[in-house]
């Protein structure tokens, strides 16, 4: 199926929530936001944790600015995180699951009658699997676009998504559902094997 059709989280669109304040104002705002967000669910931090907050505010990507626009910057990514946690309530429940996977893979082609060989690497941000023994490799992203500029966002990353279910088969033998979260919107795609076959 070529379809992209978003799961269903019960979650209502409160991206005018996000206390974002003037991030105009602040260089390199959203990279950050993204880099917190990132570290802050692979680590499984919680804002409900002192300790954890703890951790996150000591971040180097963080020491460049004033205190006003770190709070600013932490209560984005906070915010986020806590997204993602109403969004994959079944944590707990994983038989296995792995955070920032690294791969690396070759893979051979013929370019004008001869043959090349290109190495591929990057990191997955989850790979874990359900107690109904189904493998789901996640990627979250903290993109802000329009609802109606999902589909096309999606279609956008499908490369992307292909290289890491192609490790992933690769290395481990496993076919593994292709989940796509935006956290901002609260929404996920299961990408179709369709898809991931023709990226």
């Amino acid at each position: 199926d070529g379809d992209d059709a978003p799961s269903q989280p019960e979650l209502d669109d409160v991206r005018g929530d996000l206390p974002m304040g003037d991030l105009t104002a602040i260089p390199d705002a959203e990279r950050v936001i993204g880099t917190l967000t990132h570290y802050a669910i692979g680590e499984n931090l919680s804002p409900s944790s002192s300790t954890h907050r703890r951790v996150l505010a000591a971040q180097y990507s963080l020491h460049a600015y004033p205190p006003e626009e770190r709070e600013v910057l932490l209560s984005s990514a906070w915010w986020l995180v806590e997204r993602y946690e109403r969004l994959t309530p079944d944590r707990a429940d994983r038989l296995e699951d792995f955070a920032e996977l690294p791969f690396a893979f070759k893979r051979s082609h013929n370019v004008r009658g001869a043959e090349s060989v290109t190495t591929w690497q990057g990191v997955i941000d989850r790979l874990y699997q359900l107690p109904s023994g189904q493998w789901v490799l996640e990627d979250y992203k903290t993109d802000d676009v329009p609802d109606s500029a999902l589909p096309q966002r999606v279609r956008a990353y499908h490369r992307q998504l292909a290289l890491y279910w192609h490790a992933v088969r690769e290395a481990r033998g496993i076919n593994p559902t292709v989940r796509l979260t935006f956290l901002r919107h609260g929404v996920s795609f299961d990408l179709g094997q369709t898809d991931l076959e023709t990226a």
